[in-house]
């Protein structure tokens, strides 16, 4: 028999209620004896003292980080008075505040609070007409449903699902508000018939807000991930909701979404919907002409998807392509491999389509960076009938069962109105600004001119073992550089030459050979962008060394190629000339503006990528001028492109349509010649160094060009770099590494034959420093006399 709890507390708690009741008798008594009709009563302050109470209790305990700690809370011993005080007029708008404040701690708390009985009394509640209540309520809901979908059953019942329609329509609600309403019809058609049949009459209305013009990314793209999710699951295995489908063309939205909404995740969800939609086609014995030819509309969107900047995006695509190849290919036996059996296409598709469909797959299993999507497309070609999982809709909707979501979700919505605030983690905060403050140090105490002018080596004792490093770059902040090599790994390195404590990174894939290296989010916490030569960028956490992002960033949208594709480069060889030197991938990371240009010396064009979208802004035309060799760009928009002829292009990318073409094409300055490295000079101009040795200030208002007086060496140039606040460049030929200022005066030049065998060198950023790196796998440091007692 089990135990009956304490419940001394919870009658002490009424026995002051009834005293403060009592206490106002003799004053009524009185009044009443005195001849008023109504006498007056002061109300208790019963209620309104516990929801303070447990406004303390949410304040000491609401902020608890790790799942063990919530947990282990303590039930709060006012949370049953709380749902009480719901139904009291007065106080239900702070009584709401409250409660959804504690569901926001986490799934403990849903549990907690459906075991005391919240479900009846909210559920009430969504009868209330009051709009005042809506953020909070709709809230409470999507809490709830994110733990309990069992709920959906009682609210179609009783019509709550009309109060998340009305919310979801109104525009006077917040984008936030709205994304939750959304959010709650999507739960209530997510496996549930009854529910799909109820809302079927919903999808018009979601199909007019997605149609809706809007340039404002974070305000709306909650909502729209919601709404597009709810057409996935509303026509989930449901012919009915399909045929209804492609009659308001809810397919054609949600394809054009796919193809240019900024949002990563909602393209993600638009690749999902329209693989439900497949998936629903072909559980279907039967299809219309029009969905059969909506079907094959789909898939050629999905194709030209796969190269979308997001792995999101191009997983979602790839199972969707998947749903499309059962959708029309008939029932072979177990393990029947698709790309060898094309013929068992259905016979209401084009073929055409079909082969398309499978050597785009097959291209992707071949050339994309991502592992998990090519371990994805093999699973695809090799077990057509399988049934393949995406676990992408249940990922959006954990979201709803973690803790802080008012904060982290709802920037317009209810955590406004609740006045919430983010706590960061006290360790974290106190990292953060010592790194700003250094940081900030750094930056104002740039190098000088005359810092350079004695420049002392340091050979470091390691070496890159059995490879040749390829390209270096030194942290702007941190004392270490990376160091990426022939092998296709980085290696990290202190600036005295010691060997970092962080293991060795693979980055390119078997073959490929990394041409650019690049930190981002140099200033907070580091991640590395590193790009090879098939024309791939691969984004790592420098702290976990985890890879974060990967795409490849010069596939041809207008042509359909890839840079394997393109104008060919053989590999070098020892008699081979200039034109036939091996292809080069070029990267310009912009820290300021989140975007990165891209380029190769076999393409004649640029792809301007923003990566907080990922996705291609669009390419800029660079002429037929022996490709492109460097890439530099500004915060004010501006990009340069170094080219194979000795020419520069420069590109206003302001606008978003479209880059404007501000330095022309003008005559080849020397055949034999090509842009190694670019550097921008101030006031608008910009200074070329080319293989040959010219040094050249450009003029970008009028596109004209001045060489300065610099000798010319009949030797190539293998390696150049220019300092970014010091006025300086280095460079090495056969024989000598030298040092110049950027008008062309020599600051000092070392002589010896191991600078033949150079095969890359950085300057750091702000301090004076110059890695290099030789053939043999050895690397030096360059200092300058403030840097001496540091190394």
């Amino acid at each position: 028999m089990p135990c009956i709890f304490a419940c001394s507390i919870e009658w002490n708690a009424w026995d002051m209620a009834l005293d403060l009741c009592l206490k106002q008798l003799p004053s009524v008594l009185r009044q009443t004896d005195s001849g008023v009709r109504e006498p007056v009563y002061e109300p208790s302050s019963f209620f309104a003292d516990q929801l303070t109470a447990f406004s303390v209790w949410l304040g000491e305990n609401s902020l608890l980080t790790t799942t063990l700690e919530r947990e282990h809370l303590k039930q709060p011993e006012q949370l049953p008075i709380v749902l009480q005080v719901l139904l009291s007029q007065s106080h239900r708008q702070r009584a709401l505040d409250l409660l959804a404040r504690f569901l926001d701690i986490g799934t403990w708390a849903v549990h907690l609070a459906l075991s005391v009985g919240i479900f009846p009394y909210v559920l009430r509640l969504l009868q209330a007409t009051s709009d005042d209540l809506r953020p909070y309520l709709v809230f409470i809901w999507a809490k709830i449903l994110a733990v309990d979908r069992a709920c959906q059953i009682d609210i179609i019942r009783e019509k709550g699902h009309e109060y998340f329609i009305s919310t979801l329509t109104d525009a006077r609600s917040s984008n936030g508000v709205r994304a939750l309403a959304a959010f709650n019809l999507t739960c209530l058609v997510d496996n549930y018939t009854r529910g799909q049949d109820e809302l079927l009459s919903v999808m018009p209305r979601v199909l007019d807000i997605l149609n809706t013009p809007t340039t404002f990314l974070y305000e709306t793209s909650a909502l729209f991930l919601w709404c597009t999710l709810f057409l996935g699951q509303a026509w989930r295995l449901n012919g009915n909701a399909c045929e209804k489908a492609v009659l308001i063309r809810a397919p054609d939205t949600l394809q054009t979404l796919l193809a240019t909404h900024d949002s990563p995740e909602v393209r993600a969800a638009c690749a999902y919907a329209l693989g439900t939609y497949l998936s629903s086609s072909a559980s279907d014995n039967e299809l219309s002409e029009r969905r059969t030819e909506q079907s094959k509309e789909v898939a050629t969107v999905l194709v030209r998807s796969l190269n979308d900047g997001s792995p999101l995006v191009r997983q979602e695509v790839l199972v969707a392509l998947h749903h499309f190849l059962i959708l029309f290919a008939q029932t072979p036996t177990s393990g029947t491999n698709v790309a060898s059996n094309p013929n068992r296409a259905g016979n209401l598709l084009n073929k055409t389509v079909f082969y398309k469909v499978t050597e785009a797959i097959q291209t992707v299993a071949s050339s994309d960076p991502s592992h998990e999507m090519v371990q994805l497309t093999e699973a695809v070609l090799t077990r057509s009938l399988e049934t393949l999982n995406t676990t992408f809709f249940q990922w959006c909707c954990s979201r709803f069962r973690e803790s802080n979501t008012i904060v982290r979700d709802l920037g317009s919505g209810i955590a406004q109105q609740c006045g919430a605030l983010y706590s960061e983690d006290e360790h974290d905060c106190f990292a953060r600004s010592g790194r700003y403050w250094r940081n900030h140090c750094i930056r104002t105490n740039p190098s000088r001119l005359a810092d350079f002018q004695h420049m002392r080596e340091t050979m470091f004792n390691s070496r890159v073992s059995n490879a040749i490093p390829l390209v270096l770059r030194l942290h702007p902040y941190e004392d270490y550089l990376a160091v990426a090599n022939s092998n296709g790994n980085l290696n990290f390195y202190e600036f005295d030459g010691t060997p970092c404590s962080k293991a060795t990174l693979k980055v390119g894939a078997v073959g490929s050979i990394i041409d650019t290296l690049d930190f981002i989010n140099a200033h907070d916490r580091t991640l590395i962008c590193v790009g090879t030569d098939t024309g791939a960028i691969r984004i790592f956490d420098e702290s976990t060394q985890r890879l974060i992002s990967s795409w490849i960033a010069l596939y041809d949208h207008q042509t359909q190629l890839h840079p394997s594709h393109h104008r060919s480069a053989a590999k070098p060889t020892a008699n081979t000339s200039i034109s036939t030197a091996p292809v080069k991938f070029s990267v310009d990371w912009n820290q300021q503006l989140c975007r990165i240009h891209a380029s190769s010396s076999n393409i004649d064009y640029v792809a301007l990528w923003d990566v907080e979208r990922e996705r291609c802004l669009y390419t800029m035309d660079a002429g037929t001028s022996g490709g492109v060799h460097c890439l530099l760009s500004d915060s004010n928009g501006y990009c340069a492109a170094g080219m194979g002829d000795g020419t520069v292009r420069c590109f206003d990318t302001r606008s978003r349509e479209s880059a404007v073409h501000i330095i022309p094409s003008p005559t080849p300055l020397n055949r034999h010649s090509s842009i190694v490295t670019l550097k921008f000079d101030g006031n608008d101009r910009l200074i070329s160094i080319s293989n040959m040795g010219q040094l050249r200030r450009w003029e970008i208002r009028t596109g004209t060009s001045t060489e300065l007086a610099v000798p010319q060496t009949s030797q190539h140039i293998s390696s150049a770099d220019v300092h970014s606040t010091g006025n300086v460049l280095a460079l090495t030929t056969a024989n000598a590494l030298q040092l110049k200022t950027c008008y062309g005066d020599l600051l000092f030049d070392i002589k010896h034959s191991k600078f033949s065998q150079v095969s890359c060198l950085s300057f750091h950023q702000y301090r004076q420093l110059l890695a290099v790196g030789f053939k043999d796998g050895s690397l030096s440091m360059f200092t300058g006399k403030t840097n001496s007692s540091s190394l």
